[in-house]
């Protein structure tokens, strides 16, 4: 799996390579504990990705869900997962004038990483 992030008008890029795998239930709960109530809350109220047609109604169900919360942790939520890249190849990209560009890729060999200029 690859992951790529441009920032054209700085003329920098980065690439990373790696596996991706599925965070540990276990991690993701010591995560959510570790983060203010508030924070938590709105991972229940927020739906990723729709439209929220007032801030009102978020307002609203985050006021709710601070009373249904008040005196516990807030639960965690089923739907709710993260995943982690383990990379072993990033590369660092910076445009040169004249298209001198610096690229340093790093390689992961065992636990040691090797460093390649392009």
């Amino acid at each position: 799996m690859a992951i790529h992030f441009a920032w054209l008008n700085l003329d920098r890029q980065i690439k990373i390579q790696g596996r991706v795998e599925r965070i540990k239930n276990i991690d993701m709960i010591k995560y959510l504990f570790s983060r203010p109530k508030g924070s938590n809350i709105l991972e229940w109220i927020s739906l990723e990705s729709q439209v929220v047609t007032a801030r009102s109604i978020l307002e609203s169900k985050f006021d709710n869900m601070i009373s249904d919360f008040s005196s516990n942790k807030v639960a965690f939520p089923s739907l709710w997962g993260g995943y982690i890249i383990k990379p072993n190849l990033i590369e660092f990209w910076q445009g040169g004038i004249d298209k001198l560009h610096r690229r340093e890729v790093y390689i992961l060999k065992g636990k040691k990483w090797d460093i390649v200029k392009l």
